[in-house]
C-alpha cells in the first residue's frame, strides 16, 4: 500500500510540475522509477514463492548438517529418499528413509526419536516421517547417504 501511496504523490507532484512548464519528460521518468521500485520491491518475494512451489529445500534448515547428524547416529548405517522441503515459507517437512543394523522394535523407535530431535533443532517441528528399514535392498530403490 505504501507503493500505491507514494506512486499517487509521485504522479499528483509531477502532472503539477507538467502543469505550470513543459517538463513533459518528468511523466516517462516517473513511471520507470516507479516500475522499477515495484520490481525492487516484488522480484525477491516471487523467487522465494516459486522456491515454495517448487519445493525447494527452505534457507532456515542446514539440509547438509542434519544429513550427517542423522548418519553419525551410531546404530544409523545409512539414508535414503531424505528430502526437506517448506510448506508455506515457515513450517518446513521432512521425509527420510533410515537403515538400521538392528530389528528390535524398541531400538527403532528410540532411533526415530533421535532423529526426530535433531529434526527439530534443525528446523522441521512437526511435519516429520521417517521410515526405518533394515534391508539395504530397500534402500536401494534409492539415493543411499552414507556407507
Amino acid at each position: 500500500m505504501l507503493e500505491d501511496v507514494l506512486g499517487w504523490i509521485g504522479v499528483l507532484v509531477v502532472s503539477i510540475v507538467m502543469n505550470f512548464t513543459e517538463a513533459y519528460r518528468l511523466d516517462p521518468i516517473l513511471s520507470i522509477l516507479i516500475a522499477l521500485y515495484i520490481l525492487y520491491k516484488t522480484v525477491p518475494e516471487f523467487l522465494s514463492t516459486m522456491k515454495i512451489l517448487l519445493n525447494g529445500s527452505p534457507e532456515n534448515v542446514n539440509v547438509e548438517n542434519l544429513a550427517s547428524s542423522i548418519n553419525n547416529i551410531p546404530a544409523v548405517k545409512a539414508l535414503s529418499h531424505f528430502h526437506i522441503w517448506s510448506l508455506d515459507g515457515e513450517e518446513n517437512a521432512l521425509i527420510v528413509t533410515v537403515l538400521i543394523d538392528s530389528s528390535d522394535i524398541n531400538k527403532a523407535r528410540e532411533i526415530k526419536e533421535e532423529i526426530a530431535e535433531l529434526a527439530h533443532t534443525s528446523g522441521v517441528k512437526n511435519h516429520i516421517t521417517i521410515e526405518i528399514t533394515t534391508s539395504k535392498d530397500e534402500l536401494e530403490k534409492g539415493y543411499a547417504y552414507g556407507s
